[in-house]
């Protein structure tokens, strides 16, 4: 039986153990490489988006219900079902505007810093 005190201070993996040759501590592992970008993706989202809303306000006026407890529940029960249904899209899309907006701000930024106000008057 092994003493658990004797195992407190250990790390959990093997990666955070120095190399025993050399002593230096290991090397990081690598990250993995970004997902390329999906075209369209934003669109592709909107657009399921509506087709799900347009399907459930359909079906719950098949139902019977109508008026604005028919739209807020469609606009509900759509919400839902795409917030689990559409996790793939919604993370693609989330990804291409990211990436937009990192290049936005990448062409965007001042290359040098601006000269100084003159108190001069």
């Amino acid at each position: 039986m092994s003493d658990p005190e004797s195992t407190a201070g250990t790390p959990d993996t093997a990666e955070a153990l120095p190399d025993t040759a050399t002593g230096a501590p290991a090397a990081e592992p690598e990250k993995p490489e970004p997902a390329a970008p999906v075209p369209h993706a934003g669109s592709r989202y909107a657009v399921l988006r509506l087709l799900a809303l347009a399907a459930v306000g359909g079906f719950l006026y098949l139902v019977g219900m109508r008026g604005w407890l028919l739209a807020f529940s469609a606009v509900l029960i759509s919400g839902v079902i795409s917030l689990f249904l559409f996790m793939k899209q919604r993370n693609d899309a989330a990804l291409n505007l990211e990436r937009s907006v990192d290049g936005w701000r990448h062409r965007h930024e001042p290359t040098s810093a601006p000269p100084p106000l003159s108190t001069d008057g």
